[in-house]
């Protein structure tokens, strides 16, 4: 599918939603990824890269959140770069990181740093669609500036927000604590009818998962989304 880029907004110090319309609107759900493809670079330059939507499907345009800088690739530069109308190449959306089905599940949603993006997705979608279910949300980032979204999600009545941050910059309700399996338990006490999404970068989440099983947590009870590239 093509679709035209729009605008973009600074979320954080370093990181972007970038949107973009599509003549046919895309069927997807909230959470799940798609490939993007820049057409103007050529094949052997790696000119495509996966994203998850932090968009909603109940929104008219589709995002993308990700981080920038000076040193990205030149994937990301062009991406970064692009003008409006520009088009680029999507894929069919993929991916099983998605609200489930059982609205009475209670959610643990766990995120680390850029790991929020599938959240934004799934917390705007259940709000458009009034379904407020039970859920407790962590979000660990290196500092203050680092919470992406924040304002919107403590305007969410449904959701116990729990932000984390390395150093104590004075945030509202924040705690100066790392992200670990022990943590998470403690801010949100485990139970049978729990689920667990935990979504940030590749290595750190391999770790939280194995240490929530350790401390007795089902594997059928987590699910992750891996942010590969991402420290």
């Amino acid at each position: 599918m093509r679709a035209f880029f729009d605008s973009k907004i600074q979320d954080c110090p370093d990181i972007w939603t970038l949107y973009f319309r599509t003549d046919t609107k895309l069927e997807y759900e909230a959470g799940q990824f798609v490939e993007m493809i820049l057409p103007e670079m050529p094949a052997s330059e790696l000119n495509r890269r996966w994203f998850t939507l932090s968009s909603s499907p109940t929104e008219s345009r589709i995002a993308i959140t990700s981080r920038f800088s000076r040193s990205d690739s030149t994937y990301k530069q062009e991406l970064f770069n692009l003008q409006h109308d520009d088009s680029v190449e999507i894929t069919d959306t993929l991916g099983d990181f998605i609200l489930p089905m059982d609205s009475s599940r209670q959610l643990v949603f766990v995120a680390a740093g850029i790991g929020i993006t599938p959240f934004r997705s799934m917390l705007k979608y259940l709000d458009d669609k009034k379904d407020t279910r039970t859920i407790v949300l962590i979000h660990a980032a290196r500092n203050v500036e680092d919470l992406c979204f924040s304002d919107y999600i403590k305007k969410l009545d449904f959701i116990d927000y729990q932000p984390l941050i390395s150093s104590n910059n004075g945030f509202e309700n924040s705690k100066k604590n790392t992200l670990s399996p022990e943590l998470i338990i403690v801010s949100a006490p485990a139970s049978e009818n729990m689920l667990y999404y935990l979504a940030g970068p590749e290595d750190y989440m391999r770790e939280l998962t194995l240490g929530l099983i350790e401390l007795g947590v089902e594997k059928s009870d987590i699910v992750t989304d891996y942010f590969s590239g991402y420290k």
